[in-house]
Parts: C-alpha cells; structure tokens; sequence
C-alpha cells in the first residue's frame, strides 16, 4: 500500500480567484511560510517526483499537526 502524498495546494492558504472560491489549507499558512518552515527544518523535507511535483506523505505532516515532530 503506497502512502497518501499532499501537494503544496493541500497545504496551504489560497486567495479567491475569478473562477475559485478561497481555500483554507491544512496548515494555513502562506505558500512563503510552508517553504520558509521546510528550510529552517520546521516540516518535514518534501519529496519531489518530477521537476514540477514535490509532495510530502501524509503521515509526517500529521505528526507535525500532533506535535510530534
């Protein structure tokens, strides 16, 4: 069984845009402070799948939610 991955769009705040309504992430926080927490070593270190698709399982960002990392 492959783990669930997230997305940068799952994790964080997103703006209304014309044709979309705002979203609230799981972390809700700006996309400049999740990259901002990966680099001081805050979250996890994502994993990237191809040059435009990093992601991270979902298993370590729940630990982070749970405070256990």
């Amino acid at each position: 069984m492959q783990p669930k991955l997230l997305r940068e769009k799952d994790l964080i705040n997103r703006p209304a845009k014309a044709d979309q309504p705002a979203c609230t992430g799981l972390l809700n926080i700006s996309k400049s402070t999740l990259w901002h927490w990966v680099k001081i070593g805050k979250l996890p270190q994502p994993i990237k799948l191809s040059e435009r698709v990093t992601v991270w399982k979902s298993e370590d960002i729940e630990k982070f939610l749970a405070g256990v990392i």
